[in-house]
């Protein structure tokens, strides 16, 4: 499986550590990330559109293969790209893994549950239960 794994990931730019890190910033803090909002779409997004609807489950996992091991706003830029693309009510299993990692981002980072979107603060409620933060 390793040798697919690597081989699939190679459908993504070589740089997307970096892109999706960018995206993560972006995301986490718009206003202090230093990245223009009009380069989220241009950099982050545009590029991997048609592959993501062409095949969203080879996507998402060579997303999750790529920047779980990377980890920080990489992996909550990954998730964030996955919702941007193909929708946040996904059950898809590389899916769930790079939000339950987003989630947990924002979780070191000492963020107050407040500062989670709706399907993050569902899903960790999903996985965690109430006052649990």
């Amino acid at each position: 499986m390793g040798f697919l794994g690597r081989r699939q990931a190679a459908r993504l730019p070589s740089d997307i550590v970096e892109r999706m890190e960018m995206l993560g910033r972006f995301e986490i803090d718009p206003q202090g990330s230093g990245v223009d909002a009009g380069d989220i779409y241009s950099i982050c997004l545009a590029p991997l559109r048609a592959y993501a609807e062409s095949n969203p489950e080879g996507f998402m996992n060579d997303l999750r293969i790529t920047l779980l091991p990377k980890g920080g706003r990489a992996v909550y830029g990954g998730a964030c790209c996955i919702v941007e693309l193909l929708g946040y009510s996904l059950q898809d299993p590389n899916y769930l893994a790079l939000l339950d990692a987003a989630i947990d981002v924002k979780r070191e980072m000492g963020l107050s549950s407040g500062h989670l979107k709706g399907y993050e603060w569902s899903r960790w409620l999903e996985t965690h239960g109430p006052d649990s933060w």
